[in-house]
């Protein structure tokens, strides 16, 4: 009787250890599949990015077909969902306010694919989004017309966009005013700056108002909007763009055209570190107000 148990005993552990072994080789074959057809899906997406949204403006000399990273959108109305992939169930990722700035990697159908905060993919209906006229590429040198140390300005900046939200005095990424913002960005390249847009707009090279055909990205805007000295200061990207950290949505990126900036826009300053990205420089940078300001 108990030989009959033992053997009992182990036939069963030997059963047991082998439909173990096949729920693991089954797993991990279905794991295995999952994994292509993600993969598949989404070289599918990314091999539509192109196509879907064609490239405008500067393109590098060097290579006729930057790659496309991304391109900026701006959300047009309030509360936006932003929804996983039909294979994460399309759960709920995000709610985007009017206004906001997204970077647009394709579409798909009804929706474009936008670059979440850690990288991954959320869909947004295209009728909440206007694009703007402004690509991201993988290779600096090909945004917004500068050379590689404007462009990795640009690259610094972004890193801030719709992430880090407006605090007056700030200087860190929990929350940054305009001046803050704009210091932190050039420190990232080793450029110290002033703490205040007022002390900030006497250093630098005097870049045409009137002429935005021989501004760069990585030029220092400055404007004057209820003081008698500069009260607020951006950072241009290129293709009519700068970015800025705004009191009422963070750190976002407006048009230079905008009227409600563009009629108070008093001086573009170029950096002496950003005259080897390209031929232009004033003889001499001009001078700073006299007025001390706040930190703003």
């Amino acid at each position: 009787m108990q030989n009959r148990r033992r053997d009992d005993l182990r036939t069963g552990v030997v059963l047991t250890a082998t439909l173990f072994a096949i729920m693991t080789l089954a797993h991990t074959d279905a794991a295995a599949h999952l994994r292509k057809h993600r993969h598949a899906d989404s070289r599918a997406l990314y091999s539509r990015r192109a196509p879907a949204l064609p490239s405008r403006g500067v393109t590098d000399t060097r290579d006729p077909s930057p790659v496309v990273v991304g391109r900026l959108g701006v959300v047009t109305v309030d509360n936006v969902p932003i929804n996983a992939g039909r294979e994460q169930y399309g759960r709920l990722l995000s709610r985007v306010s009017k206004g906001a700035n997204l970077t647009i990697t394709g579409q798909e159908g009804e929706y474009y694919a936008v670059m979440m905060i850690d990288h991954s993919i959320g869909f947004i209906a295209k009728d909440k989004v206007d694009l703007l006229d402004y690509e991201l590429t993988a290779d600096v040198t090909t945004m917004g017309g500068a050379g590689p140390k404007g462009q990795a300005l640009v690259q610094a900046a972004m890193q801030y966009l719709n992430v880090v939200p407006y605090r007056w005095g700030g200087t860190t990424m929990s929350g940054i005013d305009c001046s803050g913002f704009v210091r932190a960005v050039y420190g990232t390249q080793g450029m110290t700056l002033p703490r205040t847009a007022a002390e900030q707009v006497g250093l630098g090279y005097d870049v045409p108002l009137s002429d935005i055909s021989k501004w760069q990205a990585g030029d220092r805007m400055y404007f004057q909007f209820h003081h008698s000295y500069i009260d607020h200061t951006a950072m241009y990207i290129g293709n009519g763009y700068f970015i800025h950290s705004h009191i009422d949505g963070g750190v976002t990126v407006t048009k230079v055209s905008d009227p409600s900036y563009w009629a108070h826009l008093v001086a573009v300053r170029r950096s002496p570190e950003l005259l080897g990205d390209a031929q232009f420089a004033s003889t001499t940078p001009r001078a700073p107000d006299t007025e001390a300001s706040q930190a703003q």
